[in-house]
């Protein structure tokens, strides 16, 4: 435990939310090492997103939600109250809210104005560490009309980079690469991306997300082929996971290895055309689709299955795989990975020594590699010790804190 206390506040977008449990975890090995942490969230998500295991670190009841009230009644009558309660220094919150120049788009919407009524009155931090570059816009804003106190952090994950600034425009975070005080990148191919937009190198650090190694147990796979062989993949039912990808080359796959069977963890708005296209392909019973689950039930899913197989793909909106921590936990549990050459994961998966990387889009590629994994299995533990080494090394979410406090303290002046 550090010696140096922080307070810090995690501005995220929903809370909690299944696709970013990476968020909850880092907040988790934050408090683990004596740190106080609030989480200012902008949207309320599933309570049942959070692993058991973590609800006694009562998450929640750190959370302020800055949403905005659907009813337009109920947002004049609030805007009204704010004003009132936070004048005369709230005054020039207000009329910075409105500057979409600064703030971009996050202040045509109203949700700056409302946030500020939120967490009124203002606090004292000292790290404002936000997930995504908008929550960045968010802190800056916050922190420019008093509401908030701190040194601005802000971690980009890969929407950020590769789809808002497509959708609101390239100098879209030109404000808060002048005032925010540092930027992390979870993978170079993220902080490439940062820069381009014209991050400042001198103060953008990479610093991937963490897994907790004491829940991911290793288990080397056997060699003997078993009556059933079980891949497991794992990922939100949208386009940039490729899924209808997978799907084509498990068909493939399974023709010459019907012992196969391949299980989707996951959920959303794909998951209809998805489960009818198994079916078109003759798969409805060698596919189960498991919808969303809990990290518990990740982890049992992980430990039971002899590999792990993703196709993402680069979306049609720019968007690519960030860093995929679902490769760094699957390796972590010893199995070999079969995934695509796709944004950050190869930097995740060790090509030809942890798993095998091809081409996005490329089904013959992707069966032809998945294939000769269900066809060797004698090639199942040399692989799976490798990524659990190359895990060890780079995503050991204690050593990956540590390095996070030592920059926060840094930051603070405190070396």
């Amino acid at each position: 435990m550090t010696s140096d206390r922080l307070k810090i506040a995690m501005l995220v977008g929903e809370f909690p939310a299944r696709s970013t449990t990476f968020i909850v975890n880092q907040i988790v090995g934050l408090l683990d090492r004596g740190h106080e942490v609030d989480i200012i969230a902008s949207r309320r998500g599933d309570e049942d997103a959070l692993d058991a295991n973590l609800r006694d670190y009562a998450l929640l009841e750190r959370t302020t939600f800055t949403e905005l009230p659907t009813s337009r009644i109920v947002r004049v009558a609030k805007a009204g109250l704010g004003v009132l309660s936070n004048a005369p220094k709230g005054g020039r919150g207000f009329a910075r809210a409105l500057n979409g120049r600064r703030y971009g788009p996050l202040a045509a919407s109203g949700a700056l104005l409302f946030g500020a009524f939120s967490l009124a009155p203002p606090r004292r931090y000292d790290i404002l560490h936000s997930h995504f570059a908008p929550n960045g816009l968010r802190a800056l804003f916050y922190r420019d009309a008093g509401i908030l106190e701190g040194k601005i952090v802000t971690s980009f994950h890969g929407y950020d980079v590769n789809v808002f600034p497509r959708r609101y425009g390239k100098d879209v975070y030109r404000s808060l690469f002048a005032d925010g005080d540092l930027f992390m990148a979870n993978t170079d191919f993220i902080l490439e991306g940062a820069a381009a937009l014209g991050c400042p190198r001198d103060r953008l650090v990479r610093h991937p997300m963490g897994v907790d190694l004491s829940r991911y147990a290793f288990r080397a796979r056997a060699e003997a082929k078993k009556d059933a062989i079980r891949i497991v993949s794992t990922g939100r039912l949208v386009e940039v996971k490729g899924f209808e990808f997978l799907l084509r080359a498990f068909q493939l796959v399974h023709a010459d290895h019907p012992n196969t069977q391949l299980e989707i963890l996951g959920d959303g708005p794909l998951r209809v055309p998805l489960e009818s296209l198994a079916r078109e392909l003759g798969l409805a019973d060698a596919v189960e689709f498991a919808g969303g689950v809990d990290q518990g039930e990740v982890q049992a899913r992980y430990a039971r299955a002899d590999l792990f197989a993703m196709a993402c793909v680069r979306g049609a909106d720019g968007a690519e795989e960030g860093q995929g921590l679902v490769f760094a936990e699957a390796q972590a549990c010893g199995l070999p990975v079969v995934a695509t050459q796709t944004g950050g994961i190869p930097e995740a998966v060790r090509d030809g020594k942890s798993g095998f990387l091809v081409p996005d889009r490329d089904v013959d590629a992707l069966a032809e590699r998945l294939g000769w994994l269900v066809a060797h299995p004698e090639a199942w533990a040399d692989m799976g010790s490798a990524g659990r080494r190359h895990v060890e090394a780079e995503f050991d979410r204690s050593e990956l804190n540590i390095e996070l406090e030592r920059t926060y303290s840094e930051l603070m002046g405190r070396d």
